[in-house]
């Protein structure tokens, strides 16, 4: 994504971008200066114009339902997957490896 702050005077400005759970790794931060806080990036704004490139990593992850803690849904990032069958499907296998339980069906 890309951030940009511009100010009519040269007013510097600290700009905190929370950092969320699902990241898989350190955000890469271009084109700025950048201090790390807990759970945030602070993007430092000198003034002027300043622009900053953010990439926020992400991977696929089998998360918990909070009221059914023997299911499972997967995530890549902040998306939940979702997808639509005729029948119910029982997957089994390691969530820590949710990739590893993702296999297309006629493949099982």
């Amino acid at each position: 994504m890309r951030i940009e702050a511009s100010s009519d005077e040269e007013a510097p400005l600290d700009i905190r971008l929370r950092m969320p759970q699902w990241l898989a790794g350190p955000a890469d931060v271009r084109g700025c200066e950048v201090e790390p806080g807990d759970g945030f990036q602070v993007l430092r704004h000198p003034g002027g114009l300043t622009i900053c490139d953010v990439s926020l990593p992400f991977t696929l992850s089998a998360v918990p339902i909070p009221d059914e803690p023997t299911t499972i849904a997967f995530r890549e990032g902040p998306t939940v997957l979702a997808g639509l069958v005729d029948h119910e499907v029982t997957l089994t296998g390691d969530p820590t490896d949710a990739a590893g339980m993702l296999t297309p069906d006629n493949e099982r």
